[in-house]
């Protein structure tokens, strides 16, 4: 078994871990089902902050495309097509987790 809070190996039976000190309690079937929906919320919360950062990116690099000339303006419509390829894989994971 190993420690949750340091990772060391913690001998079967022992009270607290050898390394850090801290309590080897096992933590109650009802705590990792709450902890799991808390760690699958959190990933759905940062697909969506990740979408919506992309999306801005998105619209200020397609308002800044309009301007450059050139190979500048080609640079940036580039960039606005990895963009909106970054934001469908985006939205595909956030409906993966859902």
């Amino acid at each position: 078994m190993n420690c949750r809070s340091c990772g060391a190996e913690v001998g079967a039976g022992a009270a607290y871990c050898p390394s850090c000190g801290r309590p080897m309690s096992p933590v109650p079937t009802g705590h990792v089902d709450q902890m799991a929906d808390e760690a699958a919320q959190a990933a759905r919360d940062l697909v969506r902050a990740a979408g919506r950062l992309s999306q801005a990116l998105l619209t200020k690099v397609e308002k800044a495309g309009h301007d450059p000339p050139g190979t500048a303006k080609r640079a940036v419509d580039k960039l606005v097509v990895e963009l909106k390829a970054a934001k469908a894989e985006i939205d595909k994971a956030l409906k993966d987790l859902e």
